[in-house]
């Protein structure tokens, strides 16, 4: 496992405890400049450092940042960039993109409901569907976190492309809580009606 200062930084798969949320920097000593210009880089949406950083030290990719318990790839979407994060996608396995944060338990994609921009959650859903069935520790799927934010486009796009057997009680309170948030947003109302009832 790749350590870095075992307070900030640690490898994908480590039991540490992650830090509150906090200044990305992660080092002030200057020992792990690659990682720490790496995150900064994809933060403030500076592609072509994250590029050669990147270039120099692929295992960056396997980073998690313990200030925001997320990894390269949740950090670019949260900030919104959209370029980064279809190249970060390219780089990473299918599997990558199931990886959860270590103090909320979101993916990227649940990320990505935040912020509402559909063109990064039908990348990373092409590049493993399985990512719309994930719940957050607090146990909510993707499309159900979209309508709590109120991103009607993408809830209408993640609502398309998950299982429906997600959403039926068996499988928990998603489906109810979906109903829920789209009475309140006036969307989806008499069609999940027809469909769960």
């Amino acid at each position: 496992m790749n350590y870095i200062s075992k307070k900030r930084i640690v490898s994908i798969g480590s039991h540490l405890k992650p830090r509150p949320l906090g200044n990305p920097i992660l080092e002030e000593d200057g020992v792990h400049s690659d990682e720490n210009n790496f995150f900064n880089a994809l933060q403030n949406g500076k592609w072509n450092i994250a590029k050669e950083i990147y270039g120099k030290n692929p295992g960056v990719l396997k980073v998690i940042c313990l200030n925001y318990g997320k990894s390269a790839l949740h950090i670019a979407v949260i900030a919104g960039h959209t370029d980064i994060v279809e190249w970060l996608i390219g780089l990473m396995e299918p599997k990558d993109l199931e990886l959860k944060g270590t103090i909320d338990g979101f993916t990227a994609l649940a990320d990505a409901t935040m912020s509402g921009i559909t063109s990064i959650a039908k990348s990373m859903v092409r590049k493993n569907p399985r990512i719309v069935s994930i719940a957050t520790e607090t146990g909510m799927i993707p499309v159900v976190l979209a309508l709590a934010y109120g991103n009607k486009k993408m809830a209408r796009y993640l609502y398309e492309v998950t299982p429906l057997e997600e959403l039926l009680p068996e499988k928990g309170a998603n489906g109810a809580s979906l109903l829920t948030y789209a009475i309140r947003t006036q969307q989806y109302g008499k069609h999940l009606l027809a469909i769960l009832f």
